[in-house]
């Protein structure tokens, strides 16, 4: 039922616990409930298995943006999409749901913006295959084959059949067809040597970077690959996503973020693989 969670771990979580004020020890070592935890037991939202994404209100210089919902990683220096504009974080104040803005240079928007569902892998490799195929697709309607089939040529033009790095622009986008655990890895990483990178669905932007310098970082990050996703997710500002987040420690807290929500593994075999198809 406990698996991966130690016993060390148990007892870090208890001792959150009683810090908090939900549990209390009496002499003869019985767990009980405390006034707060009481509450917290009794309240009808106790049994529920789901709870509503809460919003973050978006700040630049001292002025409400608006709210956002925020399930992708968010860190000082990564971007977001906002209000049909990007941005750059400054910083973010989980405990407030605050973030604080400024705007970023950039080209054209992405029409994702990053804050949806999460995608797997195989709807991401299918999208490829389809792009990759010339067969029509029996249901469309003339609108959608249209579009299948100008996105069919961008796909042949830009060579994405074996380019997985591209420039566009002042920028540079790793095309990995993965879904987006390892996506957001992957930007965290680029983030985490240096560079300012977002997972845009299909693509990792990296801003304002050209192609030869994101090649020798991902050379460097080839070779100096982190041991754990939670030294990953330790500068990530919204690691509070489920119900009882709240209660863990800052160390449980990392490791639950990182389990549920990055991919170390798939990060690591697609800088292994861009390497091996850039001899870098």
């Amino acid at each position: 039922m406990f698996s991966g969670f130690e016993r060390k771990e148990f007892a870090e979580l208890l001792r959150s616990l009683g810090t908090k004020e939900i549990l209390i020890q009496d002499k003869s070592g019985l767990l009980l409930l405390r006034p707060s935890g009481e509450r917290s037991v009794n309240h009808f939202s106790f049994l529920a298995a789901f709870t509503s994404q809460e919003e973050f209100r978006i700040i630049n210089a001292g002025k409400p943006l608006g709210t956002l919902p925020l399930s992708r990683p968010v860190e000082e220096g990564s971007h977001l999409i906002f209000a049909g504009r990007r941005w750059r974080v400054l910083s973010c104040r989980p405990e407030d749901r605050v973030i604080e803005v400024e705007t970023a240079k950039g080209g054209k928007l992405p029409l994702f913006d990053g804050m949806g569902g999460k995608v797997h892998d195989r709807i991401r490799k299918e999208m490829r295959c389809i792009l990759s195929e010339l067969s029509p697709v029996s249901f469309l309607d003339k609108v959608a084959a249209r579009q299948l089939e100008e996105a069919r040529c961008a796909y042949a033009q830009l060579g994405l059949d074996h380019n997985l790095i591209l420039n566009n622009g002042s920028d540079t986008v790793l095309f990995t067809w993965l879904g987006d655990w390892i996506n957001d890895t992957l930007a965290l990483m680029l983030i985490h040597h240096g560079l300012g990178a977002s997972n845009e669905g299909l693509l990792v932007r990296i801003h304002g970077t050209k192609y030869d310098e994101v090649m020798n970082v991902l050379s460097k990050m080839r070779s100096t690959l982190p041991d754990s996703p939670e030294l990953l997710a330790h500068s990530v500002q919204n690691k509070l996503r489920e119900k009882w987040d709240y209660l863990l420690t800052e160390p449980l807290l990392r490791k639950t973020y990182a389990s549920r929500e990055l991919d170390l593994t798939g990060a690591r075999q697609f800088i292994l693989e861009i390497s091996r198809l850039s001899h870098i």
